[in-house]
């Protein structure tokens, strides 16, 4: 699985129906990027660390509530205001920010 933006690593956790997973920031620290159901992280992926656009941070899997039988990524993006903490925000519609953030590149 691959960074869907630039940012930091804000934390990974294990446990939870979410099993192994990683809450990254995007530079402004506007979004959450949260990514789910990992089977690993990437080799020496820690809270804090800085990550790039397309950097491999963790593997696909089954962990906390995912059917075993069908490996998958929960993806979502919330987006911060001021108050918020990391863990919070308001989620968004992934596609549409991403999508236009591939638009405003070409």
């Amino acid at each position: 699985m691959l960074a869907a933006d630039d940012g930091r690593i804000a934390r990974t956790h294990s446990g939870g129906l979410g099993g192994l997973s990683i809450y990254q920031l995007d530079p402004e620290e506007k979004y959450v990027y949260y990514y789910a159901h990992l089977e690993r992280y990437a080799p020496g992926l820690t809270a804090g660390a800085p990550v790039r656009k397309g950097e491999v941070i963790g593997y696909v899997g089954t962990s906390g509530n995912a059917p075993k039988s069908a490996p998958h990524l929960h993806f979502a993006i919330s987006r911060l205001s001021g108050d918020d903490g990391w863990w919070q925000g308001t989620p968004v519609d992934p596609y549409d920010l991403l999508a236009g953030a591939r638009l405003a590149e070409r």
